[in-house]
């Protein structure tokens, strides 16, 4: 006795890769299409004066010591910062490079 699902229809290598044709020539016809870079964190403190910035990591790893990441705000790009050794949970402290940073800021890979 034979186990599993019966399809009325089944995909072949050349379905998908007329699929995958298709997607690329729509791509193509509308302009360059680049997915946007997903936000990994969120600035939760800035401190002006001294230049720093608290990240909050959430659940994603914390970065390592000297990583740089772009700041954006909404979909515009408002400053670079670069990540130092102090960390606590899911809070790391990064020295601002450029920018005036605001609480809620994202964080995203450069």
């Amino acid at each position: 006795m034979a186990l599993g699902c019966k399809s009325a229809r089944t995909s072949s290598p050349d379905d998908l890769g007329s699929v995958t044709e298709s997607v690329r020539r729509a791509a193509m016809a509308q302009g360059t299409v680049t997915p946007a870079a997903q936000a990994i964190g969120k600035i939760a403190l800035v401190n002006t004066p001294l230049r720093y910035v608290i990240l909050d990591f959430g659940t994603t790893r914390l970065p390592r010591s000297g990583t740089r990441f772009a700041i954006y705000r909404a979909t515009e790009k408002v400053g670079q910062i670069r990540t130092s050794s102090e960390a606590s949970g899911t809070n790391v402290a990064a020295d601002i490079i450029l920018g005036e940073l605001q609480v809620g800021d994202e964080v995203r890979a450069e």
